[in-house]
C-alpha cells in the first residue's frame, strides 16, 4: 500500500495523490475516502484534509471498525460473507441514518457506537466448527480505545447498543451479532402485534397489583 500527498499547507492541498495497488483512489471535495483492499477483504475510512476535522477521529492503526459501510461494495462482501444484510440495515448503518447505532452517535456526537458496531459485526463472521464468536467488553474495549479516545465512550455506546440492538447476542461475557433476531426484537413484535384489548387488560391487571 503506497500513499502519496503533496500540500502547500495543511488547510490549502496543493495536489493529492493516491494510490493504493496502483489504483487510484476517489476525492470527494476536501475529504479523501481511502478503499485499501487486499485479495480478500476491504477496509475503508474517511482522511478529512479540511482545517476543521476532528482530530478525535484520527486513525493511529487501522482495525475492522474503520470499516465504512456506508459504502455499497463493502456491505456486499460483508453480506456475501456472513448474510448479515438485516443485521447491518438495522443495528448497524443505513441511508436515513435510522439504524441503532447511528442513531445513538447522532444523539452522543460521536462515532463510538457505529465502530463498535463494526468491531463486532466482523468478530461474528466466522463458521468455523466450535469457533469463538464475539468479544467481551474488555476486548471491545482494548481494540477501540485510541490517543485520543476515553474508554469510556465506547462502553457508554455498547451500553445504548445493547439496550436496543435487534440482532445483538451474548453467550458466557461475549457479544455477537447473529441473523437471529433477540429478545429485544421478540417483545417489540409482541407488543407491537398485540391487540388493543390483551394490552387494556395487561394494563389493568399491573394497576390493580400495584393499587
Amino acid at each position: 500500500i503506497r500513499v502519496l500527498v503533496r500540500s502547500r499547507g495543511f488547510g490549502d492541498v496543493y495536489k493529492r495523490q493516491a494510490y493504493i495497488n496502483r489504483t487510484k483512489v476517489r476525492v470527494i471535495g476536501r475529504r479523501w475516502r481511502f478503499v485499501i483492499v487486499s485479495d480478500r477483504h476491504a477496509v475503508a475510512l474517511d482522511v478529512d484534509f479540511g482545517g476543521s476535522r476532528d482530530v478525535s477521529n484520527d486513525v493511529f492503526l487501522i482495525g475492522p471498525q474503520h470499516f465504512d459501510l456506508s459504502i455499497a461494495d463493502v456491505r456486499d462482501k460483508l453480506t456475501e460473507i456472513s448474510g448479515m444484510r438485516d443485521v447491518i440495515a438495522k443495528d448497524l448503518w443505513d441511508a436515513q441514518q435510522s439504524a441503532h447505532a447511528q442513531v445513538i452517535d447522532l444523539q452522543t456526537g460521536k462515532e463510538a457506537a457505529t465502530q463498535l458496531g463494526s468491531l463486532l459485526l466482523t468478530a461474528s463472521l466466522s463458521t468455523a466448527v466450535n469457533s469463538v464468536k464475539g468479544l467481551t467488553a474488555e476486548e471491545m474495549v482494548e481494540c477501540l480505545t485510541t490517543p485520543l479516545r476515553e474508554p469510556s465512550d465506547f462502553l457508554a455506546a455498547f451500553e445504548e447498543l445493547e439496550k436496543v440492538a435487534w440482532y445483538l447476542h451474548h453467550n458466557e461475557g461475549r457479544y455477537y451479532f447473529d441473523r437471529q433476531e433477540n429478545l429485544t426484537k421478540l417483545l417489540q413484535s409482541l407488543a407491537h402485534d398485540a391487540p388493543q384489548n390483551q394490552v387494556d387488560d395487561l394494563v389493568r391487571h399491573r394497576l390493580r397489583d400495584m393499587f
